[in-house]
């Protein structure tokens, strides 16, 4: 009973790991927040500090996905995963070097290369 009473006060207490980072979850075993044990984050991560040190976590860096023409196609994953959809006739899956996005861009005008499913990196 003491066990589960534990529990219950630290799932209320604590916050849920992923919610210190904006999106996605922490790097795991990372330290970087204040004091000597600290580390840095590696490159694509930024420090995220809670205001009163109970943490110091490194979070994915938020990456906003370009494309050469117009703006991402929205609502549409086209990457490497099994839950990937493939972009529609005209557009192209403009994939992240390290899978931070995977989206749909238009083609050129003067890019008559029309399939659909080419992932590019």
């Amino acid at each position: 009973m003491a066990g589960m009473i534990v529990l219950i006060v630290t799932m209320l207490v604590i916050p849920h790991v992923s919610s210190r980072c904006e999106f996605g979850r922490p790097l795991p075993y990372v330290f970087c927040g204040r004091g000597p044990s600290r580390q840095n984050c590696p490159s694509g991560y930024t420090c995220n500090i809670d205001s009163a040190d109970k943490f110091g976590v490194c979070c994915r860096e938020k990456v906003m996905p370009e494309c050469e023409v117009g703006h991402p196609l929205p609502n549409v994953f086209c990457g490497r995963d099994s839950s990937s959809e493939n972009c529609p006739q005209g557009y192209y899956c403009n994939i992240d070097p390290t899978d931070r996005f995977a989206v749909c861009c238009r083609y050129k005008d003067d890019d008559d290369t029309n399939d659909n499913t080419l992932k590019k990196p």
